[in-house]
């Protein structure tokens, strides 16, 4: 009995090695791949050789399109960064020739002057799309009185200081109806008026008496008649004029020459 359980051992044992070598060696696939159809039909799929490379080679695009998605990403932020740094190189180069424009004005005058920054720009009334305020980050300290004027990079006089603290002032522009200018007409000396905002969009020049002959294209300065203004400064060109039957003075439409949408650096003219 013992002799035949040991003749069973080895039988079972060489049978069971013959079996792995069969597989191995894929003698027997054809039969595996029968049973385990008809045995486990569900996984089928798992154990074939075409789903096992799908699933590998999804696998791997998977693994690429991350790896793609994380390239872009940083590629992304590399070029928003660029664009940062090229638009404060921009935004200095701008600054820079502003203020070389500036030096060439104020350099061809004896005027003093003291260079500026807005920082703030406000309307009158909250629902108006346009400024008739700035506000500026010098004040008191640096030299600046109520009513200097204020030019910007061309020296196209914008307004004047209305409200100042010690390294702040209010500038009101040109085109606020609240800020006067005295003014003339260049090369005629007679000519005086005072020029205001009218709609925020053009000049008024008021107070010109009938008698006066403007043209239209003729340039309209400040005539120093205001205490802490120079005279000299351009503040527009005439667009229009109309004389009325009974009246005293003739209506005069200014077109301002500075670019009031586009102020950041400014000059404000010391007395």
């Amino acid at each position: 009995m013992e002799k035949l359980r040991k003749n069973r051992v080895v039988i079972w044992a060489a049978v069971i090695g013959l079996l792995f070598f069969l597989h191995y060696t894929r003698i027997i696939s054809p039969l595996e791949n029968l049973l385990i159809n008809i045995l486990m039909p569900s996984s089928r799929e798992l154990y074939s050789g075409n789903s096992l490379e799908k699933y590998t080679a999804d696998k791997w695009d998977q693994l690429e399109k991350d790896q793609l998605i994380n390239l872009l990403q940083e590629q992304q932020e590399q070029i928003n960064s660029l664009l940062a740094q090229n638009a404060k190189q921009e935004e200095l180069a701008r600054e820079n020739e502003d203020l070389r424009q500036t030096l060439k004005f104020f350099s061809s005058r004896s005027y003093n002057f003291v260079s500026a920054n807005v920082i703030y720009k406000e309307n009158v009334f909250a629902k108006k799309d346009f400024d008739e305020n700035i506000i500026i980050d010098k004040g008191s300290s640096a030299g600046l009185f109520l009513g200097s004027a204020v030019t910007d990079q061309t020296g196209v006089i914008i307004g004047k200081v209305v409200e100042l603290k010690d390294n702040l002032a209010k500038v009101c522009l040109s085109i606020n109806r609240d800020c006067k200018l005295a003014a003339s007409v260049q090369n005629q000396a007679r000519t005086v008026g005072i020029v205001q905002g009218d709609l925020a969009l053009t000049l008024k020049m008021d107070f010109v008496p009938q008698s006066e002959v403007l043209n239209v294209g003729e340039v309209v300065v400040s005539s120093g008649l205001d205490p802490e203004i120079p005279s000299g400064l351009v503040i527009g060109r005439i667009i229009k004029t109309e004389k009325k039957s009974n009246e005293i003075w003739q209506e005069v439409s200014i077109e301002p020459l500075a670019d009031f949408n586009n102020l950041k650096i400014v000059s404000v003219v010391l007395p």
